[in-house]
């Protein structure tokens, strides 16, 4: 469903189509990688870079900077803290227009880096000490946190990102399982982005005892319900605090990004927010009825948005749920109400399965 921020690997690029004066220098660009030839690809991309800022082709150029560099990482050994430390560099030059989007990518690489040496990481001993400037030394929530403030700084440029249609980018975007309708905007894709961070397991390794917890059965600042509909959860105006904790910064990324497509005319976005919010709460949610509040929530879904496709995905996972606790004829009975209408979709695959 999620989209992800490509550069992550050199084969996708075989399949791009640039039309214009650049075409042939990515031809030459596919070739040498194709090829195995990291330097002579660069010597391709220097000048793709300078014409596409110089004619303001932002998401060209931001790719082209995105290939270079992992072409130069590749020469120095495909190390991933080569790729990082050159892109922080580019950063400090960058124009503002790509800025928000190399700061996601930047974002991507420490949490790829992560995932690729989490085992090291995670036997480190956090200290109070001022660490230094080698990531490579840092501590896990040093490391978070850096990934934290370039998502932020991604996340400040949201009336940008929110102005731009998601198909401007697809040449950097891996598609998801459903239409662009669900994330219609570079923002949807930010958003999801730093959710995936903000929501990971790996978080709880750094929380502390006395993080704040967010209840199923109490509305937090007595006002937004975890599992109500749309309407509840977006009721009034908390205060946000600066010692939030992570699940107080992601409620607060959904309330925004929900209220953001409340009055879209295709509802289908708002649709695929509520449901991603409501597996957060799920999983994130404490107190001894929290899977009866979910499961009821599913089932609300499932009804407001019944005409809309993602509504089978509610369904399928109700489904799923029962299944596992036992209750197969009723599982088999929600699976069974799929609409005709929405058989074709993820969801309604599911529930066929």
């Amino acid at each position: 469903m999620k989209r992800i921020v490509r550069w992550m690997m050199w084969g996708w690029i075989t399949g791009i189509t640039l039309a214009g004066v650049r075409e042939a220098e990515w031809k030459r660009v596919r070739e040498n990688l194709a090829q195995g030839l990291p330097r002579s690809a660069i010597t391709h991309l220097e000048p793709i870079v300078r014409g596409a800022l110089a004619d303001r082709a932002w998401a060209e150029a931001t790719k082209a900077i995105g290939f270079r560099i992992t072409a130069e990482a590749d020469v120095e050994g495909a190390k991933p803290e080569e790729k990082i430390t050159r892109l922080e560099k580019e950063l400090t030059t960058a124009p503002p227009e790509i800025r928000p989007v190399l700061e996601l990518l930047l974002a991507n690489w420490y949490w790829q880096y992560f995932q690729d040496n989490s085992w090291r990481i995670l036997q480190r001993t956090t200290t109070a000490t001022q660490p230094s400037t080698d990531f490579t030394t840092w501590d896990l929530p040093r490391l978070f946190a850096e990934i934290d403030l370039h998502l932020r700084s991604a996340l400040e440029a949201r009336d940008y990102f929110r102005s731009v249609p998601v198909a401007a980018w697809e040449e950097l975007l891996v598609k998801g399982t459903l239409p662009d309708r669900y994330q219609p905007t570079l923002y949807d894709v930010v958003v999801h982005q730093a959710l995936t961070f903000y929501t990971s397991g790996e978080q709880s390794a750094i929380k502390p005892e006395d993080q704040k917890e967010l209840s199923a059965n109490e509305k937090y600042a007595g006002v937004v319900d975890l599992f109500g509909d749309v309407d509840e959860f977006l009721a009034g105006a908390p205060q946000r605090l600066a010692s939030e904790s992570l699940a107080e910064k992601a409620l607060f990324i959904y309330r925004e990004l929900m209220a953001f497509h409340r009055e879209d005319r295709d509802p289908s976005a708002l649709a695929n927010a509520d449901l991603s919010r409501l597996q957060w709460a799920a999983n994130t949610a404490t107190g001894a009825n929290k899977d009866v509040r979910y499961e009821a929530a599913l089932r609300g879904f499932m009804e407001r948005w019944r005409d809309d496709a993602i509504s089978a995905l509610a369904r399928a996972r109700l489904a799923e749920r029962l299944q596992n606790r036992g209750e197969r004829v009723e599982a088999h009975r929600v699976a069974a109400a799929l609409p005709q209408a929405h058989r074709e979709s993820q969801g309604g695959k599911m529930c066929l399965n």
